[in-house]
């Protein structure tokens, strides 16, 4: 059963999009700066990998903050669709790396799901490193 939070505007998505951007900016700065420092001692693959779990710990926390367990519908079907229409302009990189996560999960990439988004944050940082 749908609920009046469940109908958000493309607005309040680009505002959340917005918003986590300028959230993991700050906490991107940071594991900067400990990887710089030494605190982050670990290189090469296990490094990113290491990077892009703990950027999709961050979204993970800051889309519970902001809806909680559940994401509007607008939203998570506006994200959804982003991803699934939008591919042909976004770069090659990611193009590949979501046909990757379609055949790996037997559908479609879900932007809502952290694993799915760890698992394309770790393709397309396997492909820059890998040259594929």
């Amino acid at each position: 059963m749908l609920k009046i939070g469940d109908f958000f505007t493309a607005g309040d998505t680009h505002d959340y999009l917005n918003d986590l951007g300028v959230d993991l900016y700050d906490k991107n700065k940071a594991a900067f700066n400990d990887l710089m420092s030494g605190a982050i001692s670990i290189r090469g693959q296990k490094l990113d990998n290491f990077l892009v779990r703990r950027e999709q710990g961050f979204v993970e926390s800051f889309t519970v903050n902001r809806f909680g367990t559940n994401a509007p519908t607008s939203s998570r079907i506006l994200l959804n669709s982003t991803f699934l229409e939008g591919r042909q302009f976004m770069p090659k990189i990611m193009q590949n790396s979501l046909q990757y996560i379609d055949k790996k999960y037997n559908g479609k990439f879900n932007f809502w799901d952290t694993y799915h988004r760890i698992e394309l944050g770790q393709a397309m940082m396997s492909q820059a490193r890998h040259g594929r």
